[in-house]
């Protein structure tokens, strides 16, 4: 645990660093391309989604198999 924050301090601080608006000689002009941030972001949602259905399915018809239990556990 914390060589993983060390690590992640240590990366944020060479960004901060690296990336401060005093360190750049000249602004940039960064054009976003939409369609390709869309992609991006919707691209995932579907694969986790095609993921998640069919593995939800097969617990719900699993759960609806079973009507009388073959056990029964109280536990006090």
């Amino acid at each position: 645990l914390l060589v993983i924050f060390t690590v992640v301090c240590w990366i944020g601080s060479k960004i901060l660093y690296r990336f401060h608006y005093t360190n750049q000689s000249l602004p940039e002009r960064i054009n976003h391309h939409t369609n390709l941030e869309l992609i991006w972001s919707i691209l995932p949602s579907l694969i986790i989604l095609s993921i998640a259905f069919p593995s939800l399915t097969l617990i719900y018809s699993l759960d609806d198999q079973v009507e009388t239990p073959g056990l029964t556990v109280k536990i006090v």
